[in-house]
């Protein structure tokens, strides 16, 4: 449960100065879930780049392949709503991967004003030999968690996307 602003906040006259070294007290976001949620994230990014540093695409460069490879045909603006990422920035991804040979775009007889991405084999070659590496990784970061405990958690990560998804489709509606 998050606390309340008086249990956690510590009236001060200004003049206090946390001591060097010491870590910052943040026991009043260790209990926000977007905060707990966030820095889970962080930090295992900051670990699967310290152990698998392999060059090549970045983490979110290889999970837009991977959703690329298991939609063939997919719209790039379909994929870059369904991912949450800016079409600009979304727009960068996809021209690297393209420069990098590892998809290709193509104009779908339906509607030449689209694109429609898929990927190559090299691409597909590249998900294979990554696969195993990230699976290693995924499995090393949940180690702490039975099997029952993982599959609580992704149930209730999806649980909760599905419902703030929900309320972003609701709040769009009302704009």
């Amino acid at each position: 449960m998050v606390k309340s602003a008086a249990e956690i906040i510590r009236p001060t006259d200004g003049s206090a100065v946390a001591p060097v070294g010491d870590p910052p007290d943040l026991t009043a976001l260790g209990g926000s879930i977007g905060f707990m949620v966030r820095l889970v994230q962080l930090q295992s990014f900051q670990l699967f780049y310290r152990q698998f540093e392999q060059g090549g695409p970045s983490l979110g460069a290889l999970s837009t392949l991977g959703a690329i490879a298991a939609n063939p045909g997919i719209r790039h603006g379909v994929l870059a709503d369904a991912l949450m990422v800016k079409r600009p920035n979304f727009t960068k991804v996809i021209n690297r991967l393209e420069g990098d040979g590892l998809i290709v775009r193509a104009a779908p007889d339906s509607d030449k004003r689209t694109t429609a991405l898929h990927a190559t084999p090299k691409g597909l070659a590249l998900l294979a030999e990554r696969y195993d590496t990230v699976r290693r990784y995924q499995d090393m970061m949940v180690s702490v968690l039975s099997p029952d405990e993982q599959d609580t958690l992704l149930a209730l990560l999806r649980k909760l996307s599905a419902h703030l998804k929900a309320q972003l489709g609701a709040a769009s509606e009302q704009e």
